[in-house]
């Protein structure tokens, strides 16, 4: 099921995706509306998706959430399409406005309110990254 989100995601539909999607969700993020599309398995359709719903190509980012931890990814092909992600990665002030979106839908999440002065996106670079 395909979700498009200002609000927060409730209790129960985070227990339906994570048993739905194996406790890790992809999402695409409209950073400058505050929208989110999750609950596919292809992030180019949760992209796509977004520009249907007239989202401007330089504020969407994609990432992916481990709904156990709440530890955010950053595929580095899919938002390469960004014009202002360079090759060395996602700028901080991209990462700083995702971090906060996530926060605030998925708040729901089990310790993931504890620590907000600890960033929970994570510096390893993917498998499909070419630098």
């Amino acid at each position: 099921m395909l979700y498009l989100r200002k609000m927060k995601f409730s209790e129960e539909e985070l227990n339906k995706l994570k048993t739905e999607y194996d406790g890790y969700l992809w999402t695409a993020i409209d950073i400058h509306r505050g929208i989110i599309t999750a609950g596919d398995e292809y992030l180019a359709d949760l992209r796509d998706f977004l520009l249907m719903k007239r989202s401007k190509p330089e504020d969407i980012l994609c990432a992916g959430l481990n709904l156990e931890t709440g530890e955010i990814f950053y595929p580095v092909l899919i938002n390469r399409r960004n014009p202002y992600v360079k090759k060395d990665g996602i700028p901080d002030v991209f990462r700083e406005r995702v971090d906060t979106l996530m926060r605030y839908f998925f708040e729901y999440i089990p310790n993931y309110q504890e620590e907000r002065n600890r960033p929970r996106y994570s510096n390893k670079p993917t498998p499909l990254s070419f630098n």
